[in-house]
C-alpha cells in the first residue's frame, strides 16, 4: 500500500509564488483600471515628448550649422554693422547650440573693432566659465583683451592667471602667462612680471618639442623679457 504523502508547509515552489503574484496583480489592476489608464497615458506622453525634443534638437543643430556658414561669410564680406546684425540674430535664435559660442566670438571681435569693449564683455563673460571647453577657452582669451580695452587691467590679469592654471595645452599656458606678465610690466611690477616670465621658461624644460627652432626662438624672446624685467627692477631700486 502506497504511503500517503503529507502536505509540507512553507515549501511553495517559485512557480507557485509567481502565480500568486500574478493573481494579486490582476486583482489590483481590476480595482485600479482608471489609475492604470491615466499612468499609461502619462508614460506615453512623456515618451512622445522625449522623442519630439530629441528630434527638435537634432533639427535645430542642423539648421544652426547651415546658417552659421552664412553668418561667417557675412562676417568676412559684409559691412561691420550688417555683420553685427546677422550675428546677433543668429545668437538669439540658436543660443542653445554649440554654434552660438562661435558666433559670439565673431560678434565680440566686431565689438572690439568698433571700440565697444563693454558689449564684448557682456557677450563673453557667460561663455568663458568652463575653461576645459576649447571654445570657452577662446572666449576667455578674447575676454581678457576686452577687459584690457575697457581699462580693467586687474580683471584681465586675474583672468589670464586663471587660464594659465586651468588650460590643458602648454602653448595656452605660455600665452596666458605672457599676457599677465605684460600687464604687470606695464604697471611697473617688474618683479611680478619676472616671476611670470620665469614660469613660462619653466614650461620649456618640461616640453619635448622645446628644441625645435620655433620653440627655441620663443624661449629666447622670453629670456630677453626676463632680462629686461631684471634690469628695470635694478633701475627702479637705484632711483628709490
Amino acid at each position: 500500500m502506497a504511503k500517503k504523502r503529507r502536505k509540507q508547509h512553507g515549501t511553495d515552489t517559485p512557480d507557485d509564488a509567481f502565480v500568486a503574484w500574478l493573481i494579486t496583480l490582476s486583482t489590483w489592476g481590476a480595482k485600479h483600471t482608471r489609475t492604470l489608464t491615466v499612468v499609461g497615458i502619462a508614460v506615453a506622453l512623456a515618451a512622445g515628448a522625449g522623442v519630439y525634443y530629441y528630434n527638435y534638437r537634432q533639427n535645430l543643430e542642423v539648421q544652426a550649422a547651415q546658417e552659421f556658414t552664412q553668418v561667417e561669410n557675412a562676417f568676412n564680406a559684409s559691412t561691420p554693422d550688417s555683420a553685427v546684425t546677422a550675428l546677433r540674430t543668429f545668437v538669439r535664435r540658436y543660443g542653445s547650440t554649440p554654434y552660438a559660442t562661435e558666433a559670439s566670438l565673431l560678434l565680440a571681435e566686431l565689438h572690439l573693432r568698433q571700440g565697444r569693449a563693454q558689449d564684448a564683455i557682456n557677450l563673453l563673460e557667460p561663455r568663458s566659465q568652463d575653461l576645459s571647453d576649447p571654445l570657452s577657452l577662446q572666449a576667455a582669451f578674447l575676454l581678457g583683451t576686452a577687459y584690457e580695452n575697457a581699462g580693467r587691467t586687474e580683471d584681465a590679469e586675474n583672468l589670464y592667471l586663471r587660464i594659465a592654471d586651468q588650460a590643458g595645452l602648454t602653448f595656452q599656458v605660455r600665452d596666458a602667462l605672457t599676457d599677465a606678465a605684460r600687464i604687470r610690466a606695464e604697471k611697473q611690477d617688474y618683479a611680478g612680471a619676472a616671476s611670470l616670465y620665469q614660469r613660462v621658461l619653466d614650461t620649456y624644460a618640461q616640453d619635448s618639442t622645446s628644441t625645435q627652432p620655433a620653440a627655441t626662438a620663443q624661449r629666447r624672446q622670453i629670456e630677453l623679457r626676463l632680462a629686461e624685467m631684471a634690469a628695470a627692477q635694478r633701475h627702479s631700486d637705484t632711483r628709490s
